[in-house]
């Protein structure tokens, strides 16, 4: 491999990591914008007759899930690509698009 092969290929790992952090951060601001016990399933069992609430703010106000926008953003971001990862990426994006409508 030449240098501007390694050059290449080191801004490549620079960029899916920068990628890759800035989607897992933008999952963890939906996560909290939703609400950690109420994505567990939990927000019931520690309040049991509680109102649920439609989040409208935030992410929420420009995408219908956000949470599987980042989380496909993420899974795709890899900066190694196996065949093994590629099918299952594949596979999540899917089913993600699917579980949308």
């Amino acid at each position: 491999m030449g240098s501007s092969a390694l050059a290449m290929a080191a801004y490549f790992l620079v960029f899916a990591s920068v990628h890759s952090l800035l989607a897992a951060a933008m999952l963890l601001i939906t996560l909290f914008q939703t609400g950690i016990l109420d994505f567990l399933g939990l927000e019931g069992l520690l309040r049991p007759g509680g109102e649920k609430i439609l989040v409208t703010s935030g992410f929420y106000c420009h995408l219908r899930n956000p949470l599987f926008l980042f989380a496909i953003l993420f899974l795709w971001s890899s900066p190694i690509m196996t065949m093994n990862l590629l099918t299952f990426n594949i596979m999540a994006t899917f089913y993600s698009a699917g579980a949308q409508g």
